[in-house]
């Protein structure tokens, strides 16, 4: 039953089917459950018309219900009504912003299911394009929890993971309310505390410091690195007409109970939450497995195919024997070939065949190249007809250098380009490609864990293809020892870079991460600069802002890499731009600060500084996520000065992102927080309003702005869980010990032998840098040439800074004050000291637990990696994780097959790169409902004598008895030719679907017989 007004797709004529199948098929499943529903229509193409008739019916359901995006509504009620904004809104047949709003909004953002398909407090996705059933856009802010798993498990513990994080945040900084409390007092900074700005009041920053008499000091430790700090080093004369010595020491005092123990507090419930959550995460990942069962829990992936095992049916014979109970079969067989430099030219190709057809008449016949050449001719000449605004002009300037790398063609360019790719195309399609990966689909779980099981084998023994470590049985050809893993999630599969070695992607690996390190060098450099010269306000934001920009960068630099998959990819990202973020935001400020700058007041020293970057991060790097640059300059520039319909809907593609890189500036924030939260408890503060900001902001992002990407496991969340928590744990405890050690990081200490300074006002005062004296005097630091020196000792310069500490600097206890390099060294009236007696109490518990926490977490995390590596050498460590469900594949109708695709930027849907006529297309995990698989098909875009059919399918008079069949093994359709594909002359990758028993009973109805 259609509902009026709504234009349906056109349908194949079918007859009612005469009976059920034994089992629930896949579409039945899917209408029944409310899942996603698609007609999954192919081999039959909508005529522009039809398309537009259902764009037009989504706009009036639209208007009639409101729930659209904002910019959308900004756009239809104010800035198209501009001829700046829109400049051919008054053409007749030109392009509409509105109908690509529609597109936009349906084809593009998610959109989950309501009416009489929704279900209470449950959010089910429905399929990108789905006009057929009632859909709408997922909310923002209030979008719940639950219905992230919608986009993977990993997108779920990533928001999750933030929020328990910014929780963490908030019980830490109330933790810390007695310290805060107390480095705002006049205990800690005397009359001088409220000289100190707001952000800095709660923080260590010491203004409360005296000019003292050090005879012996030598200025060359006041004036190099790591101490290069001159303002707190200066001659003077002293009363008695000597000349000597002064330098600046800190006053500010240590008070274990209102400093140290609410930090080593803090960092016990930090350790005991992030435990708990760890094995939370991993309980949850469990679940996850068990409740929503994926593809990769049915599959295998053989890691070493011999090269010319390219026929699926020698692999669903092999594996055939592992498959278990009454419904057990191999269902689906994929054999991926090392063709991907004849990939790559087919996709590049079609990207340019489609720009060259969005600035062509769609009536252009394009087998006819005399045809193509006239209308490129009449679209040159009106292009230059065409006025040029000042937008017009300045992409003009720019567009030289786009065309450096292949972009912003005319139409005699990209022409050009389409001819030699294709005579490049028909050049690789010569040579003879091999199987590189090879992937097998069970009926059932059990099938799977079987085969993992029983070709479980040690690295050792299939390097040198031992065959006694598994039964004869197991040995393909009878020869081989078969590589076995369970692979990842179809969508995740990187198909053009399956073939990459191992040697290989380390070595890529290897350059890319020395790039990495480069960018970082330069990048701290400059904002080492930047500080110095201009101040840390700017140097927080340059900072921000190189942080935001380094994902694109990244980008760019990882073209140079191969991954087989979406997850390892991820972890690539996940690693250099944690690297990247960690050095600039936390390690640098410390590395390059003054040592006797730690706890100063000055805009350059090192809290104000932290300080600064966290309040950039609190309002520029959320400023820059929502505003969306690079996606608003397409949708409102260039979107509305495009030519047709299709580059103007082309421009409407969402925003480029990687969890990997949210991950990063998620921890990043966690690092600097714990890095940073002796001297700044107050930070546990900024970090939850960052983390929660980041949240709401990623939320809406994910519904709002982010193109589709593929649904990606716990990968990214397994690994910051067993490292990168992990690692922010240490740095917290270890970075405190060693802060409260060095305290009060001034370089003095009272001298061995009693020596005493004069009293009295110096003058002729001069800093080392031949600057004058500043001090405090109530609220204002006036420039000096005199002062009063009332501390009658001769302080001596002593090695507060650990990099003068003798030995391995850790622990950070109490020893380090003996010079001695031994761990339970002792100091004693002998020693320069500069503790206090609380700070030699706390410093020792503090320094030890930091050790025990640091051997601790190695063993965690390495001693169980290192010995599963060192046993994987020898024999096989696979073990299965969790219940395996009663759920059989064929009847899941969430989850997709392995089919070799390749998505290149700015594409809405990916390019198959398969012969898909002896697969059930229903197993395709996208549907375009407009075109048929065929139109995304590059295998039909050069035609090539392998091919078993040159031409589109067309299914208008292909009739069934049953609807189960419509989209199932298009080379068995009625009144088709059945011609054979020769795999072994096979260039492109090979996918044979095996129909199970009920399904085959479908088939017989229609006359449809499996014979072979």
């Amino acid at each position: 039953m259609v509902e009026e007004g709504v234009v349906e797709a056109p349908q194949p004529k079918r007859e009612p089917a005469k009976r059920k199948p034994p089992m629930t098929g896949r579409m039945d499943s899917r209408i029944a459950s409310g899942g996603r529903h698609s007609n999954r229509i192919s081999g039959i193409t909508l005529t522009k018309e039809e398309q537009d008739a259902i764009l037009e019916d989504l706009k009036r359901k639209d208007d009639a219900t409101g729930k659209k995006t904002l910019s959308r509504i900004a756009v239809e009620k104010y800035f198209s009504t501009y001829n700046w904004y829109w400049p051919r809104r008054n053409e007749k047949g030109a392009p509409q912003l509105d109908k690509a709003w529609v597109h936009y909004e349906h084809n593009i953002l998610p959109r989950h299911l309501t009416g009489e398909n929704d279900t209470e407090y449950v959010y089910r996705m429905a399929e990108r394009g789905e006009h057929q059933v009632q859909t709408e856009l997922y909310p923002t802010l209030t979008l719940p929890q639950s219905a992230l798993i919608e986009w993977g498990s990993g997108m779920d513990l990533y928001f999750i993971s933030i929020w328990f994080f910014a929780i963490i945040m908030l019980i830490a900084g109330c933790i810390n309310i007695l310290s805060i409390d107390y480095f705002g007092s006049t205990a800690y900074n005397g009359d001088t505390a409220s000289n100190i700005s707001t952000f800095l009041r709660a923080s260590a920053v010491c203004t409360n410091r005296e000019w003292v008499v050090c005879s012996t000091c030598d200025p060359s430790g006041w004036n190099s690195t790591p101490n290069n700090a001159p303002d707190r080093f200066a001659t003077a004369m002293a009363p008695d007409g000597s000349v000597t010595n002064l330098v600046l020491k800190n006053n500010c005092v240590f008070e274990q109970f209102r400093l140290g123990w609410p930090n080593l507090l803090t960092l016990g419930f930090v350790m005991i939450a992030t435990a708990v959550f760890s094995l939370y995460i991993r309980a949850r990942e469990v679940r996850f497995d068990e409740d929503k069962v994926t593809t990769a829990d049915y599959s295998v992936c053989v890691l070493n195919p011999p090269p010319d095992a390219k026929n699926p049916d020698e692999w669903r014979n092999f594996f055939e024997k592992f498959a278990q109970g009454e419904s057990g079969q191999v269902t689906c067989v994929t054999v991926a070939l090392d063709n991907e430099a004849l990939i790559n030219v087919l996709a590049n190709r079609r990207v340019y065949f489609n720009y060259l057809r969005m600035k062509l008449p769609n009536d252009v016949d394009y087998d006819d190249d005399q045809a193509v050449l006239q209308a490129i001719d009449k679209h040159r000449e009106m292009v230059k007809d065409l006025p040029v605004g000042f937008i017009g002009k300045i992409v003009d300037c720019v567009a030289p250098i786009f065309k450096l790398f292949g972009m912003m063609l005319n139409a005699e360019e990209l022409y050009e380009q389409i001819t030699k790719m294709g005579d490049k195309a028909k050049e690789l399609q010569e040579k003879e490609y091999h199987a590189t990966k090879v992937f097998v689909t069970f009926e059932t779980e059990e099938g799977q864990r079987t085969a993992l099981t029983a070709l479980n084998a040690g690295e050792v023994d299939l390097a040198a293809n031992r065959l006694g470590a598994v039964p004869p049985d197991c040995h393909f050809r009878g020869e081989l020892l078969l590589s076995v893993a369970e692979p990842a999630e179809p969508s995740a599969i990187r198909y053009l870079e399956l073939s990459s070695t191992r040697f290989s992607r380390m070595l890529r690996r290897s350059i890319t991460i020395t790039i990495t390190c480069g960018l970082i060098a330069f990048a701290s450099w400059s904002i080492f600069r930047v500080r110095e010269e201009i101040g840390p306000f700017y140097s927080g934001n340059l900072t921000t802002i190189l942080n935001s920009s380094m994902p694109a960068v990244l980008k760019l630099l990882l073209m140079l890499e191969k991954h087989p998959d979406e997850g390892s990819y991820q972890r690539s990202v996940y690693l250099k731009l944690t690297l990247f973020r960690w050095i600039l935001s936390g390690l640098l400020t410390s590395f390059i600060t003054p040592f006797t700058h730690t706890l100063g007041d000055d805009s350059s020293d090192m809290i104000p500084t932290i300080s600064a970057l966290l309040i950039s991060e609190s309002w520029l790097s959320p400023l820059m996520r929502i505003s969306d640059y690079t996606s608003n300059l397409k949708k409102h520039v260039l979107a509305p000065r495009a030519r047709s319909q299709e580059e103007m809907n082309s421009w409407f593609t969402g925003s480029w992102f990687q969890l990997g890189e949210r991950y990063t500036d998620f921890t990043k924030i966690i690092f600097v927080v714990f890095f940073y939260s002796a001297v700044f408890p107050s930070g546990f503060f900024f970090g939850f309003f960052i983390l929660l900001t980041q949240y709401y902001m990623d939320k809406f992002s994910l519904v709002r702005l982010w193109q589709p990407t593929p649904r990606l496991g716990a990968d990214l969340a397994n690994f910051s869980r067993r490292f990168f928590f992990s690692i922010t744990v240490v740095a917290f405890a270890v970075v405190s010990s060693f802060t409260w050690a060095q305290y009060p990081y001034d370089k003095l200490c009272e001298p061995l032998d009693s020596s005493t300074a004069t009293v009295g006002v110096y003058t002729n005062v001069e800093r080392l840098d031949g600057e004058k004296v500043k001090i405090w005097i109530g609220d204002l630091e006036p420039e000096i040439d005199e002062l009063e020196v009332v501390d009658e000792t001769d302080y001596v310069s002593c090695g507060q800074n650990f990099r003068a500490w003798a030995g391995l600097p850790m622990p950070a206890t109490p020893r380090v004050q003996s010079g001695q390099a031994g761990w339970f060294a002792s100091f004693d009236e002998d020693d320069l000291t500069w503790m206090s007696d609380q700070q030699v109490t706390f410093t020792r518990i503090y320094g030890w637990a930091a050790i025990v926490i640091l051997i601790g977490s190695i063993i965690s995390l390495f001693a169980g990696s290192i010995y599963k590596l060192l046993l994987s050498l020898f024999r096989g460590v696979y073990e299965p994780e969790g219940a395996a469900q009663e759920i059989d594949f064929s009847s899941n109708v969430e989850i997709f097959g392995y089919v070799p695709e390749i998505l290149r930027a700015g594409q809405t849907l990916p390019f198959l790169c398969c012969d898909v006529d002896d697969y059930d297309e229903k197993m395709i995990s996208w549907v375009d409902p407009n075109n048929s698989y065929d139109y995304y098909n590059l295998i039909f875009d050069v035609p090539h004598k392998s091919l078993r059919r040159t031409e589109f399918a067309n299914d208008e008079d292909i009739s069934f008895d049953s609807k189960d069949m419509f989209g199932f093994h298009r080379s068995r359709y009625p009144n088709n030719e059945r011609k054979e594909l020769d795999y072994a002359a096979s260039i492109y990758s090979l996918v044979k679907h095996y129909p199970t028993k009920w399904q085959l009973e479908i088939a017989k109805q229609d006359g449809i017989l499996f014979d072979d």
